[in-house]
């Protein structure tokens, strides 16, 4: 079966040695009911424990919503990575990303509703001088839930560049941007602030 061309959202899973997680990260994405297409981008980065053997099992059976980019010790992206960090492997996954909207989830992390992307693309798509929509996290720790309202940062709703500039509080797991953002310079691929910020409306 062929990949979607022009998929609403793009998921951006980046996934390292997650084995314990990855079926839980994947199948959170798989139950979304979306008005629109989509399509899972995995980037994993040489894990050794298992996970990209499960991760290819889910591309067989899914072959028209999973693409598990092709890496190999020793090839182009592999020199890159080794010179680098875990931004090349974050910048790669963008890189093969075709959605309007880029949703962010590493390969520890999970959604648990299944309407999570659809009220991300609605509340976009009817507000169109946002660049990026988050919401409140759990954190699971031995069993025990914390949850993290990044809105109790601040007394508002709304916020801008200098607001996440200054406190890192959109998690990656409830980031959900317009792809439009990630068209960065190759001179700011290896800073992080750059990557995170640039081009951010408000």
């Amino acid at each position: 079966m062929l990949k979607i061309d022009n998929p609403v959202v793009s998921i951006r899973l980046m996934v390292y040695n997650n084995v314990l997680y990855i079926k839980q990260a994947l199948d959170g994405i798989l139950m979304q009911i979306l008005n629109g297409s989509y399509e899972i981008v995995i980037g994993d980065d040489f894990s050794d424990d298992g996970t990209f053997e499960i991760i290819k099992q889910y591309e067989l059976k899914y072959p028209h919503l999973i693409k598990v980019l092709e890496r190999n010790i020793g090839d182009e992206y592999y020199q890159r990575r080794v010179k680098g960090n875990h931004l090349i492997n974050f910048i790669d996954i963008l890189n093969n990303c075709k959605g309007k909207y880029i949703a962010l989830l590493d390969g520890d992390d999970y959604w648990i509703d299944p309407y999570k992307l659809q009220k991300q693309v609605d509340l976009l798509e009817n507000n169109k001088r946002y660049s990026i929509v988050a919401h409140d996290v759990g954190l699971l720790y031995d069993g025990v839930e914390e949850v993290y309202p990044f809105q109790t940062i601040f007394d508002k709703q709304e916020f801008g560049f200098i607001d996440e500039f200054n406190h890192h509080f959109i998690s990656t797991k409830c980031s959900f941007r317009r792809s439009e953002l990630y068209g960065l310079p190759p001179a700011f691929e290896n800073n992080l602030l750059e990557i995170y910020h640039w081009n951010y409306s408000y």
